[in-house]
Order: C-alpha cells, then structure tokens, then sequence
C-alpha cells in the first residue's frame, strides 16, 4: 500500500497542498527579493574530473531555480553543505551565477537559520523557496520561524516521473 499512487497522494495531502508557481515573471512584482535552493546531495566522480558537482535533489532543485531566476530576474543563493559544489553545477550547466552561498548547514533548521541570518544583512526578507515538494512542508516553517516569508516554489512531484499516470493502486518503486 505504501507503494502505490493513491499512497503518496493521501501523504501528500497531509503534509501539505503545494502547487507548482504560475506566473513566474509576477513574483519581483509580487515583492519577493531571492530565490533560496536548498541543498539535497553532491556528486564527483572521474567523468567530471573529480571536481564536485550538484546531485540527486540538488541537481533537481537547481534546474528549477534556474527556471524561476530566469523568468522573475531574482539573485539565487544556495544553502547547504553543497552550496559551493551546486554554484559550480548552476554556472556550468544553467549559465547562472548565484549571488550568495551559504555553505555550512546541515539540515533543515539550519538551512533556515543561516540563511535568513545573511538575507537580513541585504535587507531580504521575502522569498521563493525551492526544494521538493515532500521536503517543502518542514522547510517553508522553518524558513518563517526564522522571519521569512517564503514562498513555495516545489519541484520533484511524484506524478512527475512517469510517462502516463500509473493506476492509483499499482505499486511501484
């Protein structure tokens, strides 16, 4: 049961209604100041020469936050223990540069908590956050408890994954 569609859909539902963002171009008119990509795993391996490159969610969060930066024209800033290696991955692979990298947090909290700690020195404190939509529930209370608005900006929606919606009662991996 745990498996199926039906399955993700009823936790889905509980942990929190996040739709994809429309009218990506509105959100500097809409007054929000950034983008924040929160880090989800690094990758280096001899293809890439060794050097370490966004992987698994980050990959992911990344080309969404180069969608959005495109669209509203919002600086990026990258939080996590992977900042550095997902700005590598964001100019090589997306032509973007992010304006700021917080590189030192190891979890959600902390993500919030540095984050809206070099934000505040900008006078930042309304953004777009971006991460998966299983992870945005915790993350956007997170964000708030540390004084920002933070609007979700949710990638990696199950459904997503597969050519033709599978039967809700089908498992699958």
């Amino acid at each position: 049961l745990m498996c199926t569609p039906l399955m993700s859909r009823i936790l889905l539902a509980v942990i929190g209604e996040y739709p994809p963002l429309r009218q990506t171009d509105q959100l500097r008119a809409q007054g929000y100041q950034a983008i924040v990509v929160l880090s989800g795993g690094w990758y280096h391996g001899p293809e890439m020469n060794g050097q370490w490159q966004a992987g698994g969610y980050s990959l992911t969060r990344l080309r969404y936050a180069a969608h959005l930066a495109r669209a509203s024209q919002l600086p990026v800033m990258l939080s996590g223990v992977e900042a550095s290696a997902m700005a590598s991955t964001l100019i090589q692979d997306f032509g973007l540069d992010a304006r700021w990298q917080e590189g030192k947090s190891m979890d959600t909290d902390e993500n919030a908590r540095f984050s809206a700690a070099m934000l505040a020195r900008h006078g930042i404190d309304k953004i777009v956050l971006v991460t998966d939509v299983w992870h945005m529930e915790r993350s956007q209370l997170a964000f708030r408890h540390y004084g920002l608005t933070a609007l979700a900006a949710p990638t990696d929606f199950p459904t997503g994954f597969f050519r033709e919606p599978p039967p809700w009662w089908q498992p699958s991996i």
